[in-house]
């Protein structure tokens, strides 16, 4: 038994002092290193920061920028659809804003209210103990604790969450905005600016994305409520407006960006199978 602990500690001691050797070997100083920026190191050679390092902010900008122009940018009125929440509220959304042509009072408070902010009509007691119905994995939601994905999985078994009426009143002008801007307009560009000195990619990443994508539901939700009152054109609308949608959150640079859109294309293609294939939600 000694012998074998010994063995032990000796193969420890051993590859801690490797791990520690290779640790002193990456953090020892070099001196002053002097950047060459070239095909051979990168695929993207400028602009280049005062360091000699590639401004990677500025070059991913001018790619998501080419071919853009006031007249096919959806992202104006996007952005006065959701207010200035999507921003940065500092002096970098100042100047997006600027780089868009727009000011803080044209784009305002926005006209989209996501669920969690809507106007609840019924009593907090009732929303609270009233069960709203049994989700996929068993488990049992009550109106209070309904997220927007409830609400539609509600409709797809027939039955309609109390405060649903009330809230697609409250954003029909903003749907109708963004329904006529994705149809209309091909490309999507918000400029990308950083606060970091040097400039760094993952200071750009804003919540614009998720304001798309609760967008996306809302207009999910409206397409199942549609078909449930029989205005199946009225839902089909609703599907393309998220295709449509996806398609222009997907030009955004980011990973995040992508993952959105494809949620948002799964989405669309879900709710466009259900309207292809059955009835109205509430006859299933």
């Amino acid at each position: 038994m000694d012998a074998k602990r010994k063995n032990r500690r000796r193969k420890i001691l051993l590859v801690g002092g490797v791990l520690l050797a290779v640790v002193v070997f990456l953090h020892w100083p070099v001196g002053r290193v002097k950047i060459v920026v070239s095909p051979e190191t990168t695929v993207i050679d400028g602009p280049l920061n005062a360091d000699g390092t590639v401004n990677y902010v500025a070059a991913l900008d001018r790619m998501f920028a080419e071919g853009v122009t006031p007249e096919n940018n959806a992202a104006p009125n996007l952005l006065k659809a959701f207010g200035l929440s999507i921003l940065r509220p500092d002096e970098i959304g100042d100047q997006i804003l600027g780089r868009l042509g727009l000011t803080a009072e044209d784009v305002g408070e926005g006209k989209f209210i996501p669920w969690g902010d809507r106007t609840v009509q019924i009593s907090h007691d009732t929303a609270r103990t009233q069960p709203a119905f049994i989700r996929p994995d068993g488990s049992e939601v009550t109106l209070d604790e309904a997220y927007a994905s409830d609400v539609r999985q509600m409709l797809r078994a027939g039955r309609v969450h109390p405060d649903l009426d009330a809230w697609l009143r409250e954003n029909a002008e903003a749907l109708q905005l963004i329904q006529e801007t994705v149809a209309a307009k091909p490309r999507f560009y918000v400029p990308l600016v950083s606060p970091d000195k040097p400039p760094t990619v993952i200071s750009i990443i804003r919540p614009a994305a998720f304001s798309l994508r609760c967008t996306a539901d809302a207009l999910a939700i409206r397409a199942g409520w549609r078909s449930r009152h029989g205005d199946r054109d009225g839902a089909w609308a609703d599907v393309m407006t998220v295709h449509r949608l996806a398609r222009l959150v997907s030009q955004a640079p980011t990973i995040i960006d992508q993952i959105v859109a494809t949620q948002m294309e799964q989405t669309a293609a879900d709710d466009g199978v259900m309207l292809a294939t059955r009835g109205p939600m509430d006859s299933q």
